[in-house]
């Protein structure tokens, strides 16, 4: 069976994609509402490394969301709606770190309730927004993993 090999980009992005994916769920499940929510400073660290990972991310593909607004109002309609989800999902992920940081016992002895409260709604959106880009993107995902496995198990070209 022959393959075709992964160009170093996209085995880049896979890569990170893989691990950022894990400290997403750790993030969210040790959350103030989430099933291990027991240690905030757990919830703090997780949710520094995947702010990391996360500024990757956007730096490796800081040309595509340069491109994002122009996308939105040009193109054929799944490059809009993947412009749409993707700015949309963009400025949640935004919105929850600062709110995060604005709470953080790191920083603050005493959040603000509304604050709080909005920390803690930003996360079910933004699960919402990574379900929709998940499956926008499902196509690259499918295709490169299985690239990607498939040179893991000993297929060469």
């Amino acid at each position: 069976m022959t393959t075709r090999p992964l160009n170093p980009s996209a085995r880049r992005n896979l890569l990170l994609d893989l691990g950022m994916t894990p400290l997403f769920i750790g993030v969210f499940l040790l959350g103030e509402h989430g099933t291990l929510a027991k240690d905030s400073t757990l919830h703090q660290v997780f949710s520094l490394v995947f702010g990391i990972t996360l500024a990757l991310h956007l730096a490796w593909h800081g040309s595509a969301l340069r491109r994002l607004p122009s996308m939105v109002f040009r193109g054929r309609i799944q490059v809009r709606l993947n412009a749409v989800v993707d700015l949309l999902l963009v400025g949640v992920l935004l919105l929850t770190m600062i709110t995060g940081i604005a709470i953080s016992s790191w920083i603050t002895g005493d959040p603000d309730g509304d604050w709080v409260h909005l920390h803690h709604i930003l996360p079910k959106f933004m699960l919402l927004g990574l379900a929709v880009h998940v499956a926008l993107h499902w196509r690259w995902i499918v295709t490169n993993a299985s690239s990607a496995f498939d040179l893991l198990r000993g297929y060469r070209k």
